[in-house]
């Protein structure tokens, strides 16, 4: 390879190593844990962890100008990853595992790659690389004036880079919020030249090392090699706030639902007629971008509306502008077509060929859907189950423990449930690799059979270009299809946040998929168990127990299932002890009795580490009718009460549909009576039980000649003579 091709970095006084040293210390503090990977050498994949930034530099020297590109992870990682490799590289199969998502701590970058669209594995022209270059100081100077900080500018050494820190936690709403950035920067700014990659936005990502020489395809002088660096960089970085991030993503359009009719409008000839000149067409995102030269909301703005057809027919458009954000395809109609939505409606109701007695229904109270289960007690056939929690309160580990012991058969989390016959199981993994769920069958040690669980991995189905949105038609034909042929009649899908790419907090958003997963369920009669993601609690409510009102949508999501089930984590405050408590939340099945589980990490005879999961069917160490007839006998032997100062005086959980029940049955059994409305209900203890013993606090006699017992005795008789009837 000719030298005289390579372009040299800015400052070529200095040596390799210190070039190196000064690009990473941009980056990282002394004694931060990277990632080093070169991928596609001649010894497969390499990698190794280093904190020793100056023994990653020596390593380097062997192999710069002698692989395709050298790679390193940005975000901070867990630092015990050192121990892989600590300081030294590996080679090909050796080399693995690598740095996933789930290893890194926090976001710190939201990082922007302007890629020169040319073929694969081949340098830029010089050309191209310009025009890259280019590009991203166009996006730097909009963005600036959007109110973003001055980013970190570099030359990739095929295209431009800019590097915005930012400071987010390392969960499913951040990385969400991070890809639609991607998204929104590409449809503004991509075009036939140069492109912004909205893959790069994983945390795990490895980037490139400033200093290093990309090396694709053969060095020519028409696609020289050249050396990556870092072309400018503020003297203060400063992290783009979530707020701005979040205001860069309101300029995407959603995806209309299929079901909305278009009348096959040609969009291209309907701009036409209505006098909409076009500056640009290019696809985007599963459509058709048509960018157009004057905003038709408002003729001031230039180049920033658009309209997108997309692949299922439904159109989209917006304005960028903030005055512009309330516009949108149907205003847009509205204004160039008065009248249009009259004329939809008179179509279809044209359309509709059905006789409306046949759907009519006398009222029958004998009605009733019969409920089948497939997991006895807990999770319902031909319903859709929530498993509803925070974020790390072990509804994975929870799904797990059960696909384990319904591929098996028998008992299900050690007797909370009983199967006669194993079941076959479908587990699709949305929010994580195949490491996570593998790592932790290892570490549990868990029996099951490997014939009757089918895991399905959605980062596997990306790169196949199948992977599953439950608000595309596409996506939910492919999950569909996924079902036929498991044969399964248990499905988990973790999580619902990461196979759609709707906003689920907005009802709109969430009722056609919540209506959607309990219609599968029923069409092919399995138990779909989705998991989702609460929504945090406030401040003010950390500590206090869930509801489904702490679920994003609650109210349509609780709606369209069979059951809900929430998982709460519990923190003794003066143990530390962990329980992660399994309770009902909702649905149309019957209450299932709380029970709960620990994770706990232990070492066998062999100093392995494994994890410990236990069950117990009764967490508060009696059932609940006991609990609460133990504590109206103690708190309110001789006074009325409501049902809310009985909950004050119940040291756990108990749900207020499972509290109504108990002192129904109680006042059904005679034991209590009530007064007042349902509402405001006030309960006592029946006379025959008041009559065992008197009422004063001191030992005397009374005019009949009735021995008197003190309060807190009189309590122990009663408890010792009724116990819960």
């Amino acid at each position: 390879m000719a030298e005289t091709n390579i372009i040299k970095p800015t400052n070529d006084s200095k040596d390799f190593n210190q070039i190196i040293l000064n690009h990473l210390e941009t980056f990282f503090k002394p004694g931060s844990v990277i990632e080093l990977r070169i991928p596609k050498s001649k010894y497969g994949s390499i990698s190794g962890y280093f904190d020793d930034f100056n023994l990653l530099a020596d390593e380097l020297v062997k192999f710069d100008g002698k692989v395709p590109g050298i790679y390193i992870t940005l975000n901070p990682v867990n630092p015990d990853l050192l121990f892989r490799a600590k300081n030294k590289l590996r080679f090909g199969r050796e080399a693995q595992p690598t740095t996933s998502d789930q290893d890194v701590i926090e976001i710190n970058w939201l990082l922007l790659d302007f890629d020169p669209v040319r073929p694969s594995d081949i340098s830029s022209s010089n050309e191209e690389h310009e025009k890259a270059l280019t590009k991203a100081q166009e996006v730097r100077e909009w963005l600036t004036g959007q109110g973003w900080p001055t980013p970190i500018f570099s030359d990739s050494g095929n295209g431009g880079h800019l590097l915005y820190p930012v400071k987010l936690p390392n969960d499913q709403e951040s990385r969400k919020l991070i890809d639609k950035c991607l998204k929104a920067l590409d449809l503004l700014f991509s075009d036939e030249s140069v492109k912004i990659d909205t893959k790069v936005g994983n945390p795990g990502r490895i980037w490139k090392l400033y200093g290093t020489m990309s090396c694709k395809g053969d060095n020519l002088p028409e696609r020289p090699w050249r050396y990556s660096k870092i072309i400018e960089i503020p003297e203060n970085l400063i992290p783009v706030l979530r707020e701005i991030l979040e205001n860069l993503v309101t300029i995407l359009p959603e995806k209309p639902r299929s079901e909305f009719k278009n009348d096959g409008i040609n969009i291209e000839q309907w701009l036409e007629e209505n006098n909409l000149k076009i500056s640009k067409v290019k696809p985007w995102n599963d459509g058709i971008l048509y960018e157009l030269e004057v905003c038709p909301w408002n003729p001031e703005h230039k180049r920033t509306a658009y309209i997108v057809q997309f692949s299922n027919g439904g159109i989209a458009a917006k304005c960028f502008h903030n005055s512009c954000c309330e516009q949108s395809w149907f205003t847009l109609r509205d204004k160039l077509e008065p009248g249009w939505r009259k004329n939809q409606l008179e179509k279809d109701n044209d359309n509709l060929d059905f006789n409306p007695l046949e759907f009519f229904r006398k009222p029958n109270p004998n009605d009733k859907d019969e409920i089948t289960w497939t997991i006895p007690g807990l999770i319902p056939r031909g319903y859709l189950t929530w498993l509803v929690g925070y974020s790390k309160t072990g509804k994975s580990w929870l799904s797990l423990k059960i696909a384990c012991d319904v591929s098996l058969g028998g008992p299900v989390l050690d007797g909370v449930s009983d199967l006669e016959h194993p079941l076959r199981v479908l587990y699709v993994l949305a929010d994580t690799s195949k490491t996570q769920p593998m790592s932790r069958l290892r570490k549990t040690r868990w029996n099951y059979n490997p014939d009757n669980i089918q895991f399905l991995y959605q980062n596997e189905l990306a790169k196949a270009n199948h992977d599953i949105d439950l608000a595309t038609e596409n996506g939910r034909a492919i999950l569909e299809k996924f079902i036929q042929s498991s044969n399964a009649p248990l499905v988990f899908l973790d999580s619902l946040s990461s196979l759609t790419s709707s906003d689920l907090i907005k009802e709109e958003n969430a009722k056609p998929i919540a209506l959607y997963l309990n219609q599968l369920a029923e069409k092919y009669q399995i138990a779909l168990v989705v998991l989702y993601h609460s929504r945090k609690p406030k401040k003010e409510q950390e500590g206090l127990s869930m509801s489904q009102h702490d679920i994003s949508g609650s109210g349509v999501l609780m709606r369209f299932a069979g059951s809900s089930i929430g998982v709460e984590l519990k923190v003794n405050e003066k143990t530390g002890e962990k329980k992660h408590l399994v309770h009902y939340l909702a649905g149309w099945v019957k209450e299932f009795p709380q029970f709960s589980f620990t994770l706990e990490d232990d070492f066998d005879d062999y100093d392995q580490e494994f994890t410990i999961m236990s069950i117990d069917k009764n967490p508060d160490g009696k059932n609940y009718k006991e609990l609460v007839w133990d504590r109206i006998q103690a708190q309110f032997f001789d006074v009325e009460f409501t049902r809310a100062e009985l909950t004050e005086q119940i040291p756990v959980e108990v749900s207020e549909v499972h509290l109504k029940r108990i002192l129904s049955e109680l006042v059904k059994k005679g034991k209590l009576k009530m007064s007042g409305t349902t509402r405001n209900a006030h309960y006592s203890l029946v006379n025959d039980i008041h009559r065992l013993v008197s009422l004063p606090h001191e030992w005397e006699k009374n005019d009949t000649n009735k021995v008197q017992i003190p309060t807190v005795e009189r309590k122990k008789l009663v408890s010792s003579l009724v116990s819960y009837p």
